[in-house]
């Protein structure tokens, strides 16, 4: 897996789990790394697969807004 997004993910903890274990977020990384890969654009299209995922994974729970999402996604083309 791609051990930069690895490291954002994890930095961010957006479902703030403490603690948090290394791989806590791996399914939905794992998940985020195939659909990017694929469709490699820019970095508002990183948040939206980052929003898509982690929603489809934690449902209503998922407390991030899309703009917290590309924020973070800019982080990765830095």
């Amino acid at each position: 897996m791609d051990e930069k997004l690895i490291t954002i993910i994890n930095e961010w903890n957006p479902m703030d789990i403490h603690p948090l274990i290394v791989d806590e977020y791996a399914y939905e990384i794992k998940r985020i790394q195939g659909i990017f890969n694929r469709n490699l654009h820019n970095a508002y299209d990183l948040g939206e697969i980052i929003k898509r995922v982690f929603i489809d994974s934690f449902g209503e729970r998922f407390p991030k807004s899309l703009e917290e999402c590309i924020k973070v996604a800019k982080k990765y083309f830095l």
